[in-house]
């Protein structure tokens, strides 16, 4: 296996495996994004290394919606995505994940209103399993879970339970 440490590019959109020894580039992914000019990787998360996934998520902002892309980091290949029904991402996504690597975090801090959803990653169709509830005055640019996992802390200081049931603090 080789590393990832967070490389794409997103001149041309690609994600960038790299031989942590070496540093060389043993290979690139483009993922099956929207036609949208804009829609390249924004963020990505190393899941499970045992099922050996990565998940990416674009951001293609007002011109249209992306999901959330499952990658195989043994083949270098696109393996799966969110449906539309399922949940998808527009707009300054980022992502955090459970330390079981069985749930993923999106955190859309330029979508109005802002949103966090919860997504299921026992498959590779992530699938939206809760969401920040409508007109929750959720504020900041991005996520991470509490050494736990049992809080969402924002950066810009509120913090949710993972379930998404409320604002805790």
């Amino acid at each position: 296996n080789y590393g990832i440490g967070g490389m794409f590019d997103t001149a041309i959109g690609s994600i960038i495996f790299i031989n942590p020894d070496t540093s060389a580039i043993v290979a690139s992914l483009i993922p099956d994004v929207s036609s949208s000019s804009s829609n390249r990787p924004w963020d990505i998360v190393y899941g499970d290394p045992n099922r050996q996934r990565l998940y990416s998520i674009g951001n293609p902002n007002s011109a249209g919606h992306d999901f959330i892309h499952v990658i195989d980091t043994s083949t270098h290949a696109e393996v799966g995505k969110s449906t539309y029904a399922g949940g998808y991402v527009r707009m300054c996504p980022a992502m955090a994940i459970s330390s079981d690597k069985n749930s993923l975090y999106v955190f859309q801090s330029c979508q109005s209103p802002i949103n966090i959803s919860k997504y299921d990653l026992t498959t590779d169709t992530p699938t939206q399993i809760a969401s920040v509830p409508f007109g929750s005055s959720l504020t900041g640019k991005n996520i991470v879970l509490s050494a736990d996992d049992s809080k969402i802390l924002v950066d810009s200081g509120q913090v949710w339970s993972a379930g998404l049931k409320g604002r805790i603090g």
